[in-house]
This record gives C-alpha cells, structure tokens and sequence, in this order.
C-alpha cells in the first residue's frame, strides 16, 4: 500500500522528497542531531498510524502518516521509530533508533521502523532534501 507523505511547514503542504536518507549505525551517529520530539500520536484505523513531530529548536511542526503499519513495507514519513503494539493495537511502547528500510511481512508483535532525515536550517521534510546539508536525526520522547 503507498499513500502519499504530506507535512505542513509554516503552513505549505510539501510532498515526499525522493532523495533517500543516509543510514548510519548508531555508534557512529552524528553529534549534532537535531532535538524532535512526538506528540499527539494516535490511531485512525487499526492499520494506519498517525502523530505530529516538533523540532524543539525552532518549534517547526510537521504531520506525518504511517499506513499499513503492519505490513511492514516502507513507510510514508519515515520517522526513525519502532513501534510496539499491544493486542488491542494501542502502541505500547516507541524506540528511536537509527533506522532503516523495512520489507517482508509481520504482525502487532513485530516492532517497525520508520526514518527519515532534517536539514541543517531544521526544517522537518517528508523525506530528505537532496544537498549537502542533510542529515539524519533521532526523534526523543
């Protein structure tokens, strides 16, 4: 399933950015992460999975989608989370971690990982920017 990634940022829609992120292990994370932080996440349908971030720096806000968060396809807004879910789907749990691509199938149990990446000026994209000035970040809670 592919739904399209949509963010607002000071109010204009931005669609997903084909320039794929850098993946880098975490051990060798960058010093300079830009602080993010998740709020207001909640459910719609049991399969799609929906929250805002904010950068801490700038108070930039931006609204991503997950759809079909069970399948465990690569996700809209890739937004370097995993998500634990309880039995009834509520999320029990959510870890940042450096993340990557994500294939195959699963289930509720499976954690899932979503990532995406920031520009230096910290503007929050729904993808990446192509340009020197990408780089990853971690979202904390």
């Amino acid at each position: 399933m592919h739904t399209t990634s949509f963010l607002t940022f000071f109010g204009l829609a931005v669609g997903t950015f084909a320039a794929p992120a850098p993946q880098i292990p975490a051990d060798q994370a960058p010093d300079n992460i830009l602080p993010m932080e998740v709020y207001n996440l909640w459910w719609t349908t049991k399969n799609a999975i929906h929250f805002f971030v904010m950068d801490r720096n700038t108070n930039t806000t931006a609204t991503c989608e997950a759809a079909d968060v069970q399948a465990q396809q690569r996700y809209d807004c890739d937004t370097n989370a995993r998500f634990f879910f309880n039995d009834d789907n509520s999320v029990l749990d959510i870890e940042w971690t450096w993340g990557k691509d994500i294939t195959g199938s699963g289930t509720v149990e499976t954690p899932l990982e979503i990532w995406t990446c920031v520009n230096a000026t910290a503007q929050f994209e729904a993808g990446c920017l192509a340009g020197p000035l990408d780089v990853p970040f971690k979202i904390v809670s």
